[in-house]
Protein backbone atom coordinates (compact mmCIF):
# COMPACT_ATOMS: atom_id res chain seq x y z
CA UNK A 1 0.00 0.00 0.00
CA UNK A 2 1.31 3.39 -0.88
CA UNK A 3 0.75 6.97 0.17
CA UNK A 4 -1.83 7.52 -2.59
CA UNK A 5 -4.08 4.83 -1.13
CA UNK A 6 -4.10 6.46 2.31
CA UNK A 7 -4.62 9.88 0.80
CA UNK A 8 -7.63 8.59 -1.16
CA UNK A 9 -9.08 6.94 1.96
CA UNK A 10 -8.62 10.13 4.00
CA UNK A 11 -10.21 12.21 1.23
CA UNK A 12 -13.21 9.86 1.06
CA UNK A 13 -13.62 10.04 4.84
CA UNK A 14 -13.56 13.84 4.72
CA UNK A 15 -16.06 13.97 1.83
CA UNK A 16 -18.40 11.60 3.66
CA UNK A 17 -18.28 13.80 6.77
CA UNK A 18 -18.91 17.06 4.90
CA UNK A 19 -21.75 15.40 2.97
CA UNK A 20 -23.38 14.28 6.23
CA UNK A 21 -23.03 17.72 7.82
CA UNK A 22 -24.57 19.28 4.72
CA UNK A 23 -27.99 17.94 5.73
CA UNK A 24 -30.53 20.21 7.42
CA UNK A 25 -29.82 19.08 10.99
CA UNK A 26 -26.08 19.11 10.44
CA UNK A 27 -26.13 22.68 9.13
CA UNK A 28 -28.22 23.87 12.06
CA UNK A 29 -25.78 22.25 14.48
CA UNK A 30 -22.81 23.72 12.59
CA UNK A 31 -24.29 27.24 12.61
CA UNK A 32 -25.03 27.04 16.34
CA UNK A 33 -21.53 25.79 17.19
CA UNK A 34 -19.96 28.38 14.88
CA UNK A 35 -21.80 31.03 16.87
CA UNK A 36 -20.32 29.53 20.06
CA UNK A 37 -16.78 29.47 18.65
CA UNK A 38 -14.74 32.43 19.82
CA UNK A 39 -11.19 31.59 18.74
CA UNK A 40 -9.58 29.30 16.18
CA UNK A 41 -7.80 27.26 18.85
CA UNK A 42 -11.16 26.09 20.20
CA UNK A 43 -12.19 24.64 16.83
CA UNK A 44 -11.44 20.96 17.67
CA UNK A 45 -13.42 21.15 20.93
CA UNK A 46 -16.34 22.83 19.21
CA UNK A 47 -16.30 20.27 16.37
CA UNK A 48 -16.30 17.47 18.96
CA UNK A 49 -19.29 19.07 20.69
CA UNK A 50 -21.11 19.34 17.37
CA UNK A 51 -20.34 15.69 16.60
CA UNK A 52 -21.67 14.51 19.97
CA UNK A 53 -24.75 16.69 19.55
CA UNK A 54 -25.40 15.15 16.14
CA UNK A 55 -25.09 11.61 17.53
CA UNK A 56 -27.41 12.39 20.45
CA UNK A 57 -29.92 14.03 18.11
CA UNK A 58 -29.88 11.06 15.75
CA UNK A 59 -30.81 8.84 18.70
CA UNK A 60 -33.42 11.10 20.30
CA UNK A 61 -35.24 12.62 17.32
CA UNK A 62 -36.94 9.35 16.26
CA UNK A 63 -37.99 8.77 19.88
CA UNK A 64 -39.48 12.25 20.27
CA UNK A 65 -40.87 12.66 16.76
CA UNK A 66 -42.19 9.17 15.99
CA UNK A 67 -42.54 7.59 19.45
CA UNK A 68 -39.97 5.03 18.31
CA UNK A 69 -38.19 2.90 20.88
CA UNK A 70 -34.90 4.25 22.17
CA UNK A 71 -32.03 2.62 20.28
CA UNK A 72 -28.50 3.39 21.26
CA UNK A 73 -25.94 3.74 18.49
CA UNK A 74 -23.76 0.69 17.78
CA UNK A 75 -20.72 2.11 19.57
CA UNK A 76 -18.79 -1.18 19.52
CA UNK A 77 -18.88 -1.55 15.74
CA UNK A 78 -16.02 -0.30 13.62
CA UNK A 79 -18.43 1.29 11.13
CA UNK A 80 -19.85 3.55 13.84
CA UNK A 81 -16.32 4.62 14.78
CA UNK A 82 -15.40 5.53 11.19
CA UNK A 83 -18.72 7.31 10.64
CA UNK A 84 -18.08 9.34 13.80
CA UNK A 85 -14.57 10.24 12.64
CA UNK A 86 -15.97 11.30 9.27
CA UNK A 87 -18.66 13.37 11.00
CA UNK A 88 -16.04 15.06 13.20
CA UNK A 89 -13.91 15.91 10.16
CA UNK A 90 -16.98 17.24 8.38
CA UNK A 91 -17.87 19.50 11.28
CA UNK A 92 -14.25 20.60 11.51
CA UNK A 93 -14.30 21.76 7.88
CA UNK A 94 -17.80 23.27 7.86
CA UNK A 95 -17.44 25.12 11.17
CA UNK A 96 -14.01 26.40 10.10
CA UNK A 97 -15.49 27.74 6.86
CA UNK A 98 -18.42 29.36 8.66
CA UNK A 99 -16.12 30.82 11.32
CA UNK A 100 -13.87 32.26 8.62
CA UNK A 101 -16.89 34.01 7.12
CA UNK A 102 -18.01 35.16 10.57
CA UNK A 103 -14.62 36.62 11.47
CA UNK A 104 -13.53 38.05 8.11
CA UNK A 105 -16.69 38.98 6.25
CA UNK A 106 -19.47 39.60 8.74
CA UNK A 107 -17.30 41.26 11.40
CA UNK A 108 -15.74 43.67 8.92
CA UNK A 109 -19.07 44.44 7.32
CA UNK A 110 -20.60 45.22 10.71
CA UNK A 111 -17.63 47.41 11.67
CA UNK A 112 -17.93 49.38 8.45
CA UNK A 113 -21.59 50.13 9.12
CA UNK A 114 -20.89 51.16 12.72
CA UNK A 115 -18.77 54.16 11.67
Amino acid sequence: MDFGYYLTEAWDLLRQGVFHVNARLGLLIAVYFTYRLGEWRDLPKIALGATLTNIIDSVLIPVIDDNAPLRLPPIVEARFFWDTVALFLGYLVVIAALFFVKKNVLAKGGAAHAH
